[in-house]
């Protein structure tokens, strides 16, 4: 039986990267992780936490805007962009020990940080996590004979094996969704079905994925929108409520929006859950937990 230097070697510090190797040093596993630029992937230095840190920024400006609507007057600012962008710049640094090479070194994994000189590591089973857009040129895929999807993402089936067996995929390189949440969601069952494969081995499921598009007001989903059951014939009833009936979205001037809930006719369980409203993707939580774990309406 052929030994190798390592049981998991992931190509990419993001979300699925991170994830992966995490759970390998957890179950005492030799790991390594390698990263061209930055530990935190595009997550942390250029998507999640700075959008969302730009986008704190705005709603601050906008509730400004409207200062009289809540009883204030003579409310004055003015919008310092570089101060606003030394803000991301700080919350970036705060959250980016938590993506370290440092941690990650305490855990126990063994990490490679830049391109410095080429080296050669045999492992038994290999992740590739490396970003949003699909970078899967300059690793050696052609060689092996990886084969890709026709968008350049790699091929991989339920169990996000590649056509290599022992080569393992998540994230944006290989996921329907490329979301930072669906990329950790992905890792947990690449990460165990590469280290434990054949004993165990679990189909990755993505039946109540969660998103939500950062406008004003956000607007958040789960499962099937109407249009997508109309066009899949899934029969199905809506059930709609305004937020401009809400209480508490009436007491913070955001009574606007609505929520879309579908079901099945004559039956209490949850299809699909559409918000159009502020705070939309905090809301829909409610929704996303009631889906995992076949809740319907009336029980929540």
């Amino acid at each position: 039986m052929p030994r190798y230097d390592y049981n998991l070697v992931a190509i990419g510090a993001g979300a699925g990267g991170l994830v992966t190797t995490l759970i390998g040093a957890m179950v005492k596993a030799k790991v390594t992780l390698i990263e061209k630029h930055r530990m935190g992937g595009d997550c942390l230095n250029t998507g999640c936490v700075p959008s969302k840190s730009l986008i704190a920024s705005s709603k601050v400006v906008q509730l400004l805007k409207k200062h009289e609507a809540f009883g204030l007057r003579n409310v004055s600012y003015k919008v310092d962009f570089p101060q606003v962008m030394e803000h991301i710049q700080g919350i970036i640094a705060k959250i980016a020990p938590h993506d370290s090479v440092e941690r990650f070194t305490e855990l126990g994994v063994e990490c490679h940080l830049g391109e410095g000189r080429e080296q050669a590591v045999e492992a038994d089973h290999l992740l590739v996590a490396t970003g949003r857009k699909a970078n899967t040129a300059g690793f050696g895929l052609e060689e092996l004979g990886v084969a890709l999807n026709p968008n350049g993402t790699i091929k991989v089936d339920r169990f996000l094996r590649s056509s290599i067996p022992n080569v393992f995929a998540c994230g944006d390189v290989a996921s329907p969704y490329q979301f930072t949440h669906m990329a950790g969601h992905q890792a947990w069952f690449a990460a165990v079905n590469a280290l434990f494969s054949p004993l165990k081995k679990f189909a990755v499921d993505y039946s109540v994925v969660p998103w939500c598009t950062y406008t004003d007001p956000e607007v958040a989903r789960v499962g099937l929108s109407e249009e997508e059951a109309q066009a899949q014939g899934v029969p199905h009833e809506v059930t709609r409520y305004g937020m401009d009936d809400l209480d508490r979205a009436i007491t913070d001037r955001s009574n606007y929006g609505i929520v879309k809930v579908l079901t099945p006719p004559a039956k209490d369980r949850i299809l699909g859950a559409t918000i159009c409203s502020s705070h939309a993707g905090d809301l829909l939580a409610e929704f996303v937990l009631a889906m995992k774990h076949g809740l319907g309406l009336k029980k929540i």
